[in-house]
C-alpha cells in the first residue's frame, strides 16, 4: 500500500510505501514513522498516488489534442510514407502493408493511385518477393 504524506519537518508532499515502518524525506532527510503521519491519499497503485500528489500540488494535465498525423487521411499518409522511402524494397513493403491495412484486399488500381507510372512493376515485385498473394483474380493481400 502506498500513501501521499507530508513530511513533518519540511511539509513537502511525497509518496511513501506504507508496508515499511519508516521512510526518509528525499528533500530534508528527516526520518518519519508512517503510523504518526496523516495520509492524504492512499492506494495500492504507486502511480495513482503520484497522480494524486501532482493534483494536490495543483498540476492539471493538458488535454490530449490529436496530432496532425492522427487527423491525416490514411491514404495520403501511405502515399507520403511511400514517396519518402529510399529503397525499392522499403517502398514495396510499405505499399503491401499499407494497402492491406486500408482496403483488406487491394487491386492494381489502388497501387496506380499512389504510383501510376510504376504500378505494374511494383505489383510484380511484391508478388516476386512474396510480400503479397493473389487471393482472388486481381485481388491481393499482404
Amino acid at each position: 500500500m502506498y500513501a501521499v504524506i507530508a513530511c513533518p519537518s519540511c511539509n513537502r508532499l511525497r509518496v511513501a510505501d506504507c508496508d515499511t515502518l519508516t521512510s526518509d524525506c528525499p528533500y530534508c532527510g528527516k526520518t518519519a514513522e508512517h503510523s504518526h503521519l496523516n495520509k492524504l491519499y492512499e492506494d495500492r497503485d504507486q502511480s495513482s498516488c503520484r497522480d494524486a500528489m501532482a493534483h494536490l500540488y495543483g498540476f492539471v494535465p493538458e488535454k490530449k489534442d490529436k496530432t496532425k498525423i492522427e487527423q491525416a487521411d490514411p491514404h495520403s499518409t501511405l502515399a507520403y510514407r511511400y514517396e519518402h522511402a529510399s529503397a525499392v524494397e522499403e517502398k514495396i513493403g510499405i505499399l503491401a502493408e499499407g494497402l492491406t491495412d486500408l482496403y483488406g484486399t487491394f487491386t492494381l488500381e489502388n497501387i496506380e493511385e499512389i504510383d501510376p507510372k510504376n504500378a505494374k512493376r511494383l505489383l510484380a515485385a511484391m508478388c516476386e518477393e512474396c510480400l503479397v498473394a493473389e487471393i482472388r483474380p486481381g485481388r491481393y493481400k499482404a
